[in-house]
């Protein structure tokens, strides 16, 4: 497995879950609120075991789901 695809996979995952959390605790104007913790955790372990998973078992999926698809636009 490349490991560029890896750390590509990485860097959405925690990017997206960081962009999670900023909305959430941006919107409830604090930054003690439990659930919106207790929801970034659950996020984050959820991404994480996903990839273990697919990159044990089918570790072409995650290259072909990251990779750019064949005929797509550059927009889309």
């Amino acid at each position: 497995m490349n490991p560029k695809i890896i750390l590509r996979y990485a860097i959405r995952e925690v990017m997206g879950t960081v962009l999670m959390g900023v909305a959430l605790f941006w919107s409830a104007g604090r930054i003690d609120w439990w659930p919106a913790w207790a929801l970034i955790v659950v996020m984050f372990a959820w991404s994480t075991a996903t990839a273990i998973v697919i990159l044990r078992f089918n570790p072409d999926l995650l290259a072909e789901r990251l990779g750019p698809r064949k005929g797509a636009k550059p927009w889309d």
